[in-house]
Order: structure tokens, then C-alpha cells, then sequence
């Protein structure tokens, strides 16, 4: 059976390439539940496999410096830009629409 794809446009704080690492996403808890398995890709190259070790459900306004250095190397509210300019054609998206931070870990390099 094939893996789903999750897809990145940028690698932040170069995370892509560490065996554990995060990403902010709509809030899915389905799509992003403990052992869902993907193949992913930064930009069309493919990475690896991945494994949802474990999601949180947060909001652009909770998100601390923890969380956005961690995840982007930038500041919180650097993240928070970065996070409203993603999903800005999304009708009705907020500083309290529900996000996912999910944790990854790579099962399978290419």
C-alpha cells in the first residue's frame, strides 16, 4: 500500500534532514494520528518515509518561541506571519483556527 504524501516547501531550521522532527498543519487529528505513515517531499524530491509519533492541537495565537524556533528558526511572531501567509486563502482562518503540531519521525531515507 502506498503512503500518503506531505509535502514541504521550505525546509526550516533544516529540520527535514534530522531523524525527529515537527510541522504546523491545519488541525487534521485523522489525517495526522499516532502511527500514520507518509512519504515526503520538499518541493517534488522525495525525502523519506515518515511516522506520526504525536500531535498537539494549537492555534497561531498559542504558538511560543519554544515551538516556532524549534520548528522555523525564526521568532514567534516571525512564525506567526509565516503561518497566516500559508494559509491565507483559507476562508476563515484565524489566530484561533485550530492547527496541528505534529511530530515526525524518519522511518526511511531515499
Amino acid at each position: 500500500m502506498k503512503n500518503e504524501r506531505l509535502n514541504f516547501s521550505t525546509n526550516w531550521n533544516g529540520k527535514l534532514f534530522c531523524n525527529y522532527f515537527t510541522t504546523i498543519r491545519l488541525h487534521n487529528p485523522r489525517k495526522y494520528g499516532v502511527g500514520n505513515q507518509y512519504d515526503f517531499h520538499l518541493k517534488e524530491v522525495f525525502m523519506g518515509e515518515v511516522k506520526v509519533i504525536d500531535h498537539k492541537k494549537l492555534t497561531v495565537a498559542t504558538i511560543s518561541e519554544w515551538i516556532a524556533r524549534l520548528d522555523t528558526g525564526y521568532s514567534a511572531e516571525e512564525t506567526k506571519n509565516i503561518i497566516r501567509t500559508m494559509y491565507k486563502n483559507i476562508d476563515n482562518f484565524t489566530d484561533d483556527t485550530p492547527l496541528s503540531y505534529v511530530l515526525l519521525h524518519k522511518i526511511k531515507k531515499p
